[in-house]
């Protein structure tokens, strides 16, 4: 069960950077999300994440 939170996390995670690179304002709701995901995931020592970067997630959300 362990695997499956983590990668339940990943998920989650990719798809709030992929929500934050097409968002054209601000939104803090959106940012605290990522935050305590993130947050989530460090929990587990997954630490090497990607950051809301334009080029990751349109090379990433057609996998």
């Amino acid at each position: 069960m362990t695997e499956e939170v983590k990668q339940n996390l990943i998920d989650r995670y990719v798809m709030l950077l992929q929500i934050k690179a097409a968002e054209t304002g601000t939104n803090k709701v959106l940012d605290i999300q990522l935050a305590v995901t993130k947050v989530k995931l460090s929990s587990y020592n997954i630490e090497h994440l990607p950051t809301a970067n334009k080029r990751y997630i349109n090379i990433h959300k057609n996998l």
